[in-house]
């Protein structure tokens, strides 16, 4: 019965991963087929090899990263063949002749200040000219291919775009889910004084930076594609939902880094003997991790039901949150319940409410 449970969830992962990315694969496999039909029916190469993994290289990122990436191959195949068939007429072919040949071509590309896939391009040509015969169109037919591949792929993603907003939904899914996980992890470990479980939800709430890069990175390729791409344009307001909403949720998570570094340290307090947190602070912390749940509907409709969904769970919430009177908590409680308003403000934000209006809420 494990087994087959793991199985089907396996199943269920791989095929997850397959609706998320048919697209890419799609424009992949036909980017490949479309430039080696171009390059052997238009240039007359035989088995136009370069043309279609040009193609399926250069689809495998954002718009703007593309154009980086044909100039790379070109300048990469240009000076692998280049280098290459001018040695191999003076050296021969042979082992320690290819490897003079990879090491010299990677050399002046690292030189002219190539990048990483000049360099690996640069010595995967310098490989095929020593190894393999010259092709029927000569070593500068490798080269046409490499250019034949690269325009297709940009034609490829300008008249048939990828989606960018599941990528985007997707990033701020796990950077709402996991803060809310490491804010009741927190929570549950004050409960139990569980110094070790406060310390494991603080790094928990820690992992969410590179989540945030993610978003980031998602965010500016959708910004990119839907600059380029007049077919994608449709995303724009999506886009700038989550444009405005990573400034306010990176700073929400740092608000709530520093509550989950007193939790620990109340929590070490208290195992000493010294005063808890309230019980009902600690409720407070899980109804905000409720309340992030319905952070990604609001990105994904504000000025519907999802942004009703999330500006209705934030508000409560705030209206909760009250200011205590000075020397009426301990000082823990006091950072806490202060890092919570204050994140509350930030993440109000994210259905529309502007920030002196998502002050008046608070309690």
């Amino acid at each position: 019965m494990g087994i087959d449970l793991r199985l089907r969830e396996r199943v269920r992962t791989g095929w997850g991963r397959v609706r998320l990315f048919w697209w890419s694969v799609g424009q992949s496999a036909l980017g490949g087929a479309v430039a080696w039909e171009i390059s052997s029916k238009v240039l007359g190469h035989d088995a136009p090899f370069f043309a279609a993994v040009a193609a399926i290289l250069s689809l495998s990122l954002s718009v703007l990263g593309r154009l980086r990436r044909v100039f790379e191959i070109a300048l990469g195949v240009a000076i692998g063949v280049a280098l290459g068939d001018l040695l191999v007429q003076q050296i021969g072919h042979g082992a320690w002749q290819l490897g003079l040949v990879v090491l010299l071509s990677m050399a002046v590309v690292l030189l002219l200040d190539g990048g990483d896939l000049a360099v690996a391009q640069a010595a995967l040509q310098a490989v095929f000219v020593v190894a393999l015969p010259p092709p029927s169109g000569g070593y500068v037919g490798r080269w046409l291919d490499a250019l034949i591949g690269g325009a297709t792929a940009l034609a490829i993603a300008f008249f048939l775009p990828a989606d960018p907003r599941p990528g985007m939904r997707r990033a701020a899914g796990e950077v709402a889910r996991t803060l809310a996980d490491a804010v009741r992890g927190s929570a549950a470990a004050a409960r139990a004084r569980d110094v070790t479980g406060a310390a494991a939800a603080l790094d928990t709430g820690r992992s969410t930076q590179p989540m945030i890069q993610r978003w980031e990175d998602t965010v500016r390729a959708a910004e990119e594609i839907s600059m380029l791409s007049p077919l994608r344009r449709h995303a724009e307001a999506e886009i700038a939902a989550h444009r405005r909403s990573l400034t306010v949720m990176d700073h929400a998570i740092r608000n709530m880094r520093v509550a989950l570094r007193r939790v620990v340290a109340a929590v070490e307090d208290a195992d000493a003997g010294e005063e808890s947190l309230p019980p009902d602070l600690l409720d407070l912390m899980d109804e905000f991790a409720g309340a992030l749940f319905t952070l990604p509907s609001a990105l994904l409709d504000p000025d519907g039901e999802g942004g009703r969904r999330a500006d209705a769970a934030l508000s409560t919430l705030a209206g909760h949150l009250v200011a205590p009177r000075p020397g009426s908590f301990p000082m823990s409680a006091t950072v806490v319940l202060a890092q919570l308003r204050s994140a509350v403000v930030d993440l109000l934000q994210i259905p529309g409410i502007a920030v002196d209006e998502a002050r008046l809420r608070l309690a």
